[in-house]
């Protein structure tokens, strides 16, 4: 998909050391140290931890379904995440891309609950 500067295809794991700052996800619970830094300080009294409050890289395919997940949540429609993806198709998109948040469930079953005791009621 990308040349690499020898000629060869880039490698998207090269790529993601380049674009995202690893280091600022991956630091000391205690000192906040960078990990790569860490051992290097001469102040390191304390073994690596890594923070776990921070959020954690988990590669390129959940990259992209998190965005797609995330546009769905801000009201998205399915043929526009689907071009954001550069999906041929939206099934794809909608079947492996779009993740239904725990939040989402949850409202959708007190607004079917709502929707059946209105019904009742009337």
């Amino acid at each position: 998909m990308f040349r690499a500067s020898s000629g060869s295809a880039l490698r998207l794991n090269n790529l993601s050391v380049k674009i995202t700052n690893l280091a600022a996800i991956n630091r000391c619970q205690e000192c906040g140290k960078p990990e790569d830094d860490h051992d290097k300080a001469s102040h390191a009294s304390h073994r690596y931890i890594r923070d776990g409050s921070l959020p954690q890289w988990r590669g390129w395919h959940a990259f992209r379904r998190g965005l797609a997940t995330n546009l769905h949540d801000l009201g998205m429609d399915d043929k526009t995440i689907q071009a954001v993806l550069r999906h041929s198709n939206v099934a794809v998109t909608q079947g492996a891309y779009i993740k239904t948040l725990p939040r989402q469930t949850v409202e959708a079953m007190d607004r079917l609950n709502a929707k059946v005791a209105g019904d009742v009621v009337q």
